[in-house]
């Protein structure tokens, strides 16, 4: 093996390595265990961003020439509200 370098390692299962080094200063020695976590993939995907929207957001109307909000769509403006 060169004296110095990288080596990329894919373990399968958790393994232990270890790395001897030894030059006239002595003999050194250093282990390391990689720990192999498998992913679980689910089977279910994320909604989008519109779908969120058109799921949570709620159509809010008005009276004819009027700025305030209808008794009947209070609701509707607070959960809006909570979901922005």
């Amino acid at each position: 093996m060169p004296a110095s370098g990288l080596r990329t390692v894919t373990p399968d299962a958790s393994t232990t390595y270890i790395l001897e080094a030894e030059g006239p200063g002595g003999t050194k020695e250093a282990s390391e265990r990689v720990t192999e976590n498998p992913r679980t993939v689910s089977a279910t995907t994320s909604p989008t961003d519109g779908e969120l929207f058109s799921k949570n957001i709620k159509d809010v109307f008005f009276d004819y020439n009027k700025s305030n909000i209808r008794s009947d769509a209070v609701s509707a403006t607070e959960r809006d509200a909570s979901f922005l």
